[in-house]
């Protein structure tokens, strides 16, 4: 395609810098490798110390209450419990900040002032609490991935008949939560490698 500039000859200097920098990037390329190969290390060594001092523990501990006549639950269900329970705590936190009580007192209070009988607020309480639990890792997602198709910002507030949240803010105290476990996990893997312990 002509264009109005005339082309020059590149210079010597030019076709050297040019094949200097393609070396540098094939060399940029193998130290990415290298790089890589420390990264499998690291995360290979972070799952081997999350099954060393939380799945396994986690497991022993139920399997000490767990009675002997039912059938022995897989360790995956221990992993299934600790995601569950990151995003219960999220929301617990989410509350708190909120409106100064967790989930449970929440829940109760508003149950409490429909006037119902004793039996009945601690059965609806514990059915909402639990619901909220089981859900929680599938609602706060869609709700918040829903809320961004709608065009809404991260402080738009969802409200339901139990709770009234923000799930973005939730699901960002998720990540926060996996965000310092991560952290520790990276500061114990450097010092196990260093061999302070």
């Amino acid at each position: 395609m002509p264009s109005g500039i005339p082309r020059k000859k590149p210079t010597h200097f030019q076709i050297g810098t040019y094949w200097v920098m393609r070396i540098a990037g094939v060399f940029g390329l193998a130290s990415i490798v290298d790089a890589a190969k420390v990264w499998v290390g690291f995360i290979r060594e972070v799952v081997q110390l999350y099954q060393d001092w939380i799945r396994v523990p986690l497991y022993n501990a139920i399997l000490m209450v767990w009675p002997a006549a039912w059938p022995v639950p897989s360790r995956i269900w221990v992993d299934v419990a600790i995601i569950w329970t990151s995003f219960f705590a999220a929301a617990n936190y989410h509350i708190i900040r909120e409106e100064g009580r967790n989930v449970v007192s929440h829940i109760y209070t508003n149950e409490n002032n429909m006037m119902a009988s004793r039996p009945m607020v601690l059965l609806r309480t514990t059915i909402k609490v639990a619901t909220i639990f089981l859900l929680g890792p599938v609602l706060y997602p869609m709700l918040a991935i829903a809320n961004y198709r709608r065009g809404g910002g991260k402080d738009d507030i969802v409200m339901t008949d139990w709770i009234v949240m923000k799930p973005r803010e939730i699901l960002k105290y998720v990540f926060q939560q996996v965000a310092v476990i991560l952290f520790l996990l990276f500061i114990s893997y450097q010092m196990k490698q260093q061999g302070i312990f």
